[in-house]
């Protein structure tokens, strides 16, 4: 009797401290969510002038913007930023600004996740200048 006592007591000791090792933090790792965020990362953003584009004349630039973010579906990510000397914002993942082409113009746009993790680039393009930059 004694020693199926033991036995008993042995297995079960044995099955709580396997048991303890199953949580919710092991299901988490394996589904990819660890309890920490990866941020956003810009890969790439490009920008092309309208096709009617002219020296001096108002004309379209459309803003596209690359993010990586493993853990955030993309729609769930934030865009903010701005071209000096141009009207509009870069507010999604394309964006369109107009610039009257007279000059160099700065932008710089940030990506942002639910988890407030975030990600900026800053680029420059000159009139008429179709272009890229992969930080």
């Amino acid at each position: 009797m004694y020693f199926q006592f033991k036995v008993i007591l042995f297995l079960t000791i044995g099955s709580v401290i396997m048991l303890s090792g199953c949580s919710d933090d092991d299901d988490k790792s394996m589904s990819g969510n660890s309890g920490t965020s990866n941020p956003p990362v810009i890969s790439r953003v490009t920008w092309t002038q309208d096709a009617g584009c002219a020296q001096g004349s108002q004309s379209d630039v459309v803003i596209a913007v690359t993010v990586n973010d493993p853990d955030t579906d993309p729609a769930n990510l934030t865009y903010s930023g701005s071209v000096s000397g141009c009207s509009g914002t870069l507010d999604g993942q394309s964006s369109v600004v107009s610039c009257p082409q007279l000059a160099q113009y700065s932008g710089s746009v940030t990506v942002t996740d639910p988890q407030g993790n975030s990600d900026s680039v800053s680029f420059s393009f000159g009139p008429c200048a179709n272009g890229e930059i992969s930080p």
